[in-house]
């Protein structure tokens, strides 16, 4: 049966293959359940899951491999190797007693010629008599020993349970010595022996299959020379099916064994096992969405079984579930999650990723005119965007999230499609390009450290050229200055990939987070960092990121704009420190600094990973940067001055909504969780269409500065 479906199957003897689909716990048994082997396993290995049958001499019984039971796992094939076989018989070899399943054993008697009951018959013809002869005296057992002989010197007749010959004499075991390796002799009379019970030292019986047994040891059999002895891997058959505590090493809490080579473990956490091994290899899975928890099992020769699940779909079967499946990719600001490529092709991947940058690149150009307001509502709409990302993107790691996608399809699937809208934006950064570098095609498999970082300049970089060639010579600052606005944060984040490692146990080996599908181990020293060429790399990324962001920045903030004498120059330096006040003209500085801690923060903690310490920093950077704004006042405007505090305050509520909806209380109403999500969809849809109508307004309005407004009023 490779496969059971069905009510519960009820057997006192029943032979379960080890690979299949049915498991021990599905049979409700009466006696212990036997494993079947393929035929090409000899007597020599019982099939993993399964351990032998010895019978009381501790032999093992040839055929027969018992399934583990419920509670125990055998991960390995179990084997014995039979050292001191006789390969060959010659004259001249003792008859010793030896185990009934003993290589060594001999088949003296056919079952059809040997005597029966209390008819005595002589032994005549070749083969059917005992291949015997006396051996020289033996002092050390003060006998004459049974020796083999291929032509018989002695014809024996089996009668009332002895051996006798024509001359009278007996067979008998010396001193009633039943253990293996002992002689069998030849005496002349019972009477006068020394030995205990000599009335039993001469009797045996004869099986069916013509093994000749001492009546008082049926277990023994006659053999040459001597007893064979038995090497078992593991070294006590009943050692090979343990229970989880001795299987896994360590987090044995968090497996549960299943009999045969059944194992499965708790969600979170994912099996690994070394084929031929017997041992389980428990990780901690960084994404719990990938492990759903493994059930694994093995065939009958120790190697998986296409029944088994380690990881989620999409992932790939790794320490952690950290590597994707082929069609699977990892976003730019998770390294544990896999998304589905999809059949796109490069170019359009490409030029996916190309026009949503080029469209908020755009735009920011756009926005950078003077004598309009656009800039600064852009500029504070920009940084909301940042943070509602990433509270947007918590939102699939929170319990109920699934189910109300499935509410809202069942109520309308217009508004299904709706949130399915709300997926594009999840999986949105304002100019992070946040698509799966591994779908591209460009390496086979994932892409390393060198190549995302290249990945995430490349399109940055070309529309930077590409805005040089549109706006000449004289915009070439303009162009760098909003280039920086939109790209340095998200780049600064791609930096800090170097930093962040992990470890799926404890005390196994810490792994660069970002490269975690290479196994790349992180280095153990500073020093040793220093060596590393993706060290150099990343600190001149960031080198250079300081030099054309804040630095730049602050030199610019220290011109006078009369006398800047193109208006491109005017232009650029107006958008950095246009509607701040004089003594502070630098506060863009810091805002940019804000939004490149949040992608550092993202970076550092994968959403998958660590959703509740994300979301957390995130809320504190807010909350400092809430009180700095309503302690300093950067703005000359009480409006933008308002609407910035707004903003953040509007930010603080939604990462504190997403929080509560990322708690998994002991019994979380479902009806909180949706009022909860409402209210959370409604304050970030309202602010996009707030800022959308700002932004209209004053881009046709042709307004005037607001600080210039204000003055207006106050004199007025």
């Amino acid at each position: 049966m490779e496969s059971y479906v069905g009510s519960p199957i009820f057997a006192r003897n029943a032979a379960i293959p080890v690979g299949g689909d049915l498991l021990p716990e599905d049979v409700f048994q009466l006696e212990e359940l036997m494993a079947t082997k393929p035929a090409s396993q000899g007597d020599d290995i019982c099939p993993a899951g399964s351990r032998f049958t010895l019978d009381r001499t501790g032999a093992p019984i040839p055929g027969k491999c018992w399934m583990c039971g419920s509670g125990t796992v055998s991960l390995a094939t179990s084997t014995v190797q039979v050292e001191g076989k006789v390969a060959t018989s010659e004259d001249g070899m003792r008859i010793v007693l030896v185990g009934r399943g003993s290589p060594n054993a001999i088949q003296p008697f056919r079952s059809e010629d040997r005597s029966k009951g209390e008819r005595s018959e002589q032994c005549k013809g070749p083969g059917r008599c005992l291949g015997l002869a006396r051996g020289d005296w033996e002092p050390g057992w003060d006998i004459f020993p049974v020796m083999l002989g291929q032509q018989n010197q002695s014809a024996f007749t089996f009668d009332r349970g002895m051996f006798r010959t024509s001359e009278g004499w007996m067979l008998a075991v010396p001193y009633n010595s039943y253990v293996p390796n002992t002689p069998v002799a030849f005496i002349k009379s019972l009477d006068g022996l020394p030995w205990s019970k000599s009335s039993e030292t001469g009797m045996f019986q004869v099986d069916e299959h013509g093994h000749i047994s001492p009546t008082q040891a049926p277990d023994l059999v006659f053999g040459i020379d001597h007893e064979v002895s038995y090497a078992f891997r593991p070294k006590n058959p009943y050692l090979a099916c343990l229970p989880c505590h001795d299987v896994a090493s360590e987090m044995a809490d968090k497996t549960q064994c299943r009999g045969g080579t059944s194992a499965s473990s708790l969600r979170g956490y994912m099996l690994l096992h070394v084929a031929g091994k017997q041992r389980l290899n428990v990780h901690y899975c960084p994404n719990r969405v990938a492990c759903p928890g493994s059930n694994l099992s093995l065939t009958g020769a120790g190697e998986l079984a296409p029944r088994s699940r380690l990881c989620a779909e999409g992932y790939q079967s790794s320490p952690g579930c950290v590597r994707c499946a082929p069609g699977y990719g990892r976003p730019f600001l998770d390294p544990f999650t896999c998304h589905p490529c999809g059949g796109w092709s490069l170019l359009q991947q490409v030029g996916m990723a190309f026009l949503s940058s080029g469209l908020f690149y755009a735009l920011a150009l756009s926005s950078a005119r003077p004598r309009t307001d656009t800039q600064q509502i852009f500029k504070v709409f920009l940084a909301f965007l940042t943070i509602s990302c990433r509270s947007l993107s918590a939102l699939p790691n929170t319990r109920h999230y699934k189910r109300l996608k499935d509410d809202i399809y069942a109520c309308a699937q217009a508004l299904y499609r709706c949130l399915f809208a709300v997926d594009l934006v999840i999986s949105t950064e304002p100019g992070s390009m946040n698509s799966a570098y591994d779908c591209w095609g460009l390496v086979d498999g994932p892409v390393n450290l060198y190549w995302n970082i290249f990945l995430s300049w490349s399109i940055p970089t070309a529309l930077l050229l590409l805005s040089w060639c549109w706006l000449g010579k004289r915009g070439w600052l303009k162009a760098l200055v909003v280039w920086g606005n939109v790209f340095v944060p998200p780049l600064v984040g791609a930096a800090a990939k170097l930093l962040p490692c992990f470890s799926t146990q404890a005390g196994g080996p810490r792994i660069l987070m970002y490269e975690a599908a290479f196994g790349t181990p992180c280095v153990a020293s500073f020093s040793l960092l220093l060596q590393l060429p993706r060290f150099w790399l990343a600190a001149g990324t960031s080198l250079l990121l300081l030099l054309v962001g804040p630095l730049l920045w602050l030199a610019l903030a220290a011109r006078d704009l009369g006398k800047e004498l193109w208006d491109e120059r005017r232009e650029t330096v107006a958008f950095l420190v246009a509607g701040y006040r004089p003594t502070l003209r630098w506060w863009e500085v810091m805002v940019l600094g804000r939004k490149a801690a949040i992608f550092v923060v993202a970076t550092l903690l994968p959403m998958s990973w660590a959703p509740g310490a994300h979301l957390v920093y995130l809320l504190g950077i807010m909350i400092v940067a809430e009180l700095l704004h309503i302690t300093i006042r950067p703005y000359a405007s009480p409006l933008l001055n308002r609407l910035e505090a707004q903003m953040l305050g509007i930010s603080s509520a939604c990462l504190v909504l997403v929080i509560s909806l990322l708690v998994e209380w002991p019994f979380m109403p479902y009806a909180i969780y949706v009022a909860s999500s409402a209210l959370f969809f409604a304050l970030t849809i309202g602010v996009y269409i707030y800022f959308l109508w700002l932004y209209i307004r004053s881009a046709f309005a042709k307004t005037p500065d607001m600080g210039e407004e204000d003055k207006a009023e106050e004199q007025g």
